[in-house]
């Protein structure tokens, strides 16, 4: 599993707006847990790997690890009206995002794993007060094991 520590450890370093910077164990966790807004939780998501040629006494395979980024913002006092909102919403998320892209995306705190991409992003929840919306962040590893390694 991907060690989020060093993510963690940049986002408080990198993100001087956020005035609650944590990991959490899964999405509803992130979404309920208290802290002073704004706020941003990292979590683990997904693993996936792609398969490995047959018959070959070497195991290459490629380790697609996610994590997800979940911000909660204070909107309260957002002007009310549609169009307005959504406005103001989009340049709230904004001004938090740039901060989060500018210290992940590109970066890599190991030499063995590659750089980091943002993958996707959901808004979760939104009412007068709070916005909660996640971003999906991958990394990926190659993993090269020899049938000599597995059977000596």
């Amino acid at each position: 599993m991907l060690d989020l520590t060093p993510v963690l450890e940049r986002l408080q370093a990198a993100c001087p707006t956020f005035k609650d910077i944590d990991s959490a164990v899964n999405q509803p966790d992130a979404i309920n847990k208290l802290g002073r807004m704004p706020a941003m939780y990292v979590l683990e998501a997904t693993l996936r790997a792609q398969p490995c040629p047959v018959g070959s006494s070497l195991h290459m395979q490629k380790v697609t690890e996610s994590f997800d980024v979940v911000y909660k913002l204070n909107v309260k006092g957002a002007v009310a009206g549609t169009s307005a909102r959504a406005k103001q919403l989009v340049s709230f998320k904004k001004r938090h995002t740039d901060e989060v892209w500018a210290a992940l995306v590109g970066w890599t705190w190991d030499p063995l794993i590659a750089p980091i991409s943002i993958v996707s992003g959901q808004l979760i929840d939104l009412d007068s007060e709070r916005m909660i919306f996640s971003e999906r962040f991958e990394t990926w590893s190659q993993y090269r094991v020899t049938r000599e390694t597995l059977y000596p």
